[in-house]
């Protein structure tokens, strides 16, 4: 949530999320084992990781539980 120019609170859009994280994860960089996934995650549409450490990314498949027209990659440390 970010303060808006009245004064009340709104939810911030997925490409203001994105543009933060990217903007924390240049400032702060990211663990040499990940760095090429995440830039490859961060290079995609509607994906961006929330993490940069190599010890707390997880990838999972969940094909079965997922309607087919959203089936890919659910990640802890990823958001889309």
């Amino acid at each position: 949530m970010k303060q808006s120019s009245t004064g009340g609170f709104h939810k911030l859009t997925f490409e203001e999320q994105k543009k933060r994280a990217l903007e924390r994860l240049r400032i702060r960089g990211a663990d040499e084992e990940v760095e090429e996934i995440l830039e490859r995650i961060n290079s995609l549409d509607g994906f961006f990781t929330t993490s940069s450490c190599s010890g707390r990314i997880v990838l999972i498949c969940l094909p079965e539980i997922v309607p087919s027209e959203k089936r890919g990659l659910l990640a802890s440390g990823i958001a889309r």
